[in-house]
């Protein structure tokens, strides 16, 4: 199911995985797509962890004051509270798989 979230805006497609979970969720597993390498992307901030693997393209990604450059098969796990997000496309399209896990207090 495609959704709409903050990076919508910004011309990245995101594909919910599952949303079938009942009245609490524990995680959010997404396939993103990126493919304009000019955009300018905003800091992301939000509850949770977060991992990414990234399945094609290359990119700098960023987690606060840390770039990683990323290519397929790379892996990041983090704190989403933590301002994160693509810093640079390098190489388009970029398919990434982000999962998100909520803890308990902070689901939606």
């Amino acid at each position: 199911m495609e959704v709409v979230r903050t990076g919508t805006e910004v011309g990245h497609t995101y594909h919910l995985l599952s949303y079938r979970q009942g009245p609490i969720k524990r995680y959010e597993p997404f396939l993103i797509t990126m493919d304009d390498a000019s955009e300018v992307f905003p800091n992301f901030s939000h509850a949770g962890h977060e991992f990414i693997y990234l399945l094609e393209g290359r990119l700098l990604y960023r987690h606060g004051k840390q770039f990683y450059e990323m290519g397929p098969g790379d892996s990041l796990a983090f704190d989403a509270a933590v301002p994160h997000g693509p810093e640079q496309l390098l190489e388009v399209p970029i398919k990434l798989l982000s999962i998100i896990h909520y803890d308990t207090d902070d689901s939606g």
